[in-house]
């Protein structure tokens, strides 16, 4: 995926970017369309619906991957359900440039229905052909002990991979937290976002192996 440079009047847009926005650099849109292709075939070839998206560190663009091949999938005529696992730095909807209220976490808490951390691309002002469906990952709480090893957590993946064709999970980074390795025993594989030149070797290897383990 290409570096998007931004001048400086357009710094606000690097928060919204995203295949939807008329003034996202054409090979930017090109790029996530190839990436789009290689997951779908490797998908279809393993028999995945429930992918993590995840990296070794911050700031390498995961949750930027995540938002956008999760839109790729929708325009191409998918159903897809793309959710902000990552509850310390939730910023999918950022990316989405959407005004969300309940998320992901008041759902595990048991603040909430399904139903009202689940937003449709009406609902989030979108193209409203898509098939898409946007779990927020809500308000930050203090204590994250148990959330993804939670019934409820296993029954919101369960459901979305029942309905949809695809299942897409913003992880935080493997290399920092133990969160992506929780999730891992609800998907079915995954895709690990690599900065170029901004990490070890050695510390991105340990980071896929953790996955694994």
């Amino acid at each position: 995926i290409p570096q998007v440079q931004f001048k400086e009047r357009s710094r606000k847009m690097k928060r919204h970017l995203n295949i939807l926005h008329t003034k996202i650099r054409p090979d930017f849109k090109e790029a996530i369309r190839m990436t789009r292709n290689r997951v779908e075939r490797y998908a279809k070839e393993n028999s995945m619906k429930k992918i993590i998206i995840t990296s070794t560190l911050a700031e390498e663009g995961k949750s930027t991957i995540a938002v956008n091949l999760a839109l790729s999938l929708a325009q191409e005529g998918k159903n897809v359900a793309l959710v902000d696992c990552d509850l310390r730095n939730p910023s999918d909807h950022i990316t989405l440039n959407a005004k969300v209220e309940k998320g992901l976490t008041d759902y595990l808490n048991g603040k909430a229905e399904l139903e009202e951390c689940t937003y449709t691309a009406e609902r989030l002002g979108i193209d409203e052909q898509l098939n898409f469906l946007f779990v927020p990952g809500g308000k930050i709480v203090a204590n994250w002990d148990n959330l993804f090893d939670s019934e409820r957590m296993k029954q919101v993946l369960d459901k979305l991979g029942q309905e949809k064709d695809y299942v897409i999970i913003d992880s935080a980074p493997v290399g920092l937290l133990t969160d992506a390795s929780a999730l891992a025993q609800y998907a079915d594989g995954a895709v690990f976002v690599i900065k170029k030149d901004y990490v070890r070797a050695d510390y991105i290897l340990s980071g896929m192996q953790h996955l694994l383990d």
